[in-house]
């Protein structure tokens, strides 16, 4: 097993997502498409409790999703140009496709980590304590990959080595994706 060459596929292949945050960035930064930040549970609740909260939006599902199209659209021109980093045809994907199941499939992977919160009382971009704190730690950063993964399956079948190295790659650059963004004020906190 070839580590280095592993966690540059995974950053290779989920490079649309980190595309996808820096657009992100931006519109939260200048609040861009204020019409869309509509919560995806509808404000819908159980028991009082909001499904997902105000975090989970319309406007952030789209952004996930136009970014990894635009940056899958990159890696098609790309092609096989990318040698080794590539795990996917790119020549022979459709990059809206792709993209959009990447985007999706991110977003859609937070929304059982913010059920789950929300149902613990535990407020967004927040946290817990104790002994659940390690577990939705870990659950934060790597949310994103239990949804996006299984909707790459029509594209590429990976080997656990490929995914392990992609939720080691996550859990690295997830933080340091949401300092930078705090930085940068698109972000409420550094987490």
């Amino acid at each position: 097993m070839n580590a280095p060459l592993l966690l540059a596929q995974a950053l290779y292949l989920l490079s649309p997502l980190l595309a996808a945050a820096a657009l992100s960035a931006a519109v939260l930064r200048f609040d861009l498409a204020p019409w869309a930040r509509r919560p995806i549970d509808l404000g819908l609740a159980i028991g009082g409790v909001r499904l997902f909260g105000d975090g989970k939006t319309w406007r952030g599902l789209a952004v996930a999703v136009l970014g990894c199209i635009a940056a899958a659209s990159v890696q098609r021109a790309i092609g096989d140009r990318a040698g080794r980093l590539a795990v996917v045809d790119y020549a022979a994907i459709d990059p809206i496709l792709f993209g959009a199941a990447m985007g999706a499939g991110a977003i859609l992977g937070e929304l059982p980590n913010s059920f789950v919160k929300r149902r613990l009382g535990i407020a967004q971009g927040k946290t817990t304590t104790g002994p659940l704190a390690a577990v939705f730690y870990v659950w934060d950063q790597v949310d994103l990959l239990t949804g996006a993964w299984p909707l790459l399956l029509p594209w590429l079948r990976p080997d656990g080595a490929l995914v392990a190295a992609s939720f080691a790659l996550v859990l690295i650059l997830h933080p340091a994706l949401s300092l930078a963004g705090w930085l940068l004020g698109a972000r409420k906190t550094a987490r």
